[in-house]
């Protein structure tokens, strides 16, 4: 497969450091007609982050993560948050950043897996957070 990026992609995301044979997560967008039946997804890249810590859970992971202090005002506990184009809650909000906790399916079907202490991850915050924050301002 092939991909062209623009600048502003390159700009927001980890793809700037990616290589040939690195996994990535692809899903195909949702059809015209079709059930939503999970979080709402743009595909935008907004932010990177860092994996700052990662907890074993029996067969789950917690995984803690940094993320800058323009984009940590806009996350809240059980709102939705993409990384690496996963659609994923977030458990906890901290004063660095978030959590979220990935159970064994997600594991099996996505790159999350591979993640690392110290690795970066594309970040696609909630819409209706963005939305509501831009409609009510600093609040």
């Amino acid at each position: 497969m092939e991909f062209y990026l623009l600048k502003e992609t390159m700009n927001r995301s980890k793809f700037k450091n990616i290589s040939i044979g690195d996994r990535i997560n692809l899903e195909l967008p949702l059809k015209y007609g079709q059930k939503i039946s999970g979080h709402l997804c743009q595909g935008h890249v907004d932010c990177t982050s860092k994996v700052i810590g990662i907890i074993n859970k029996g067969k789950s992971r917690i995984y803690d993560f940094t993320i800058d202090k323009k984009n940590l005002s806009y996350l809240i506990p059980k709102a939705s948050i993409l990384l690496n184009g996963v659609s994923l809650t977030i458990s906890k909000v901290t004063k660095k950043g978030f959590q979220v906790w990935l159970i064994p399916h997600s594991l099996k079907l996505t790159n999350l897996s591979d993640l690392r202490k110290g690795q970066i991850v594309n970040v696609e915050i909630d819409i209706l957070s963005k939305y509501i924050k831009k409609h009510y301002g600093k609040k």
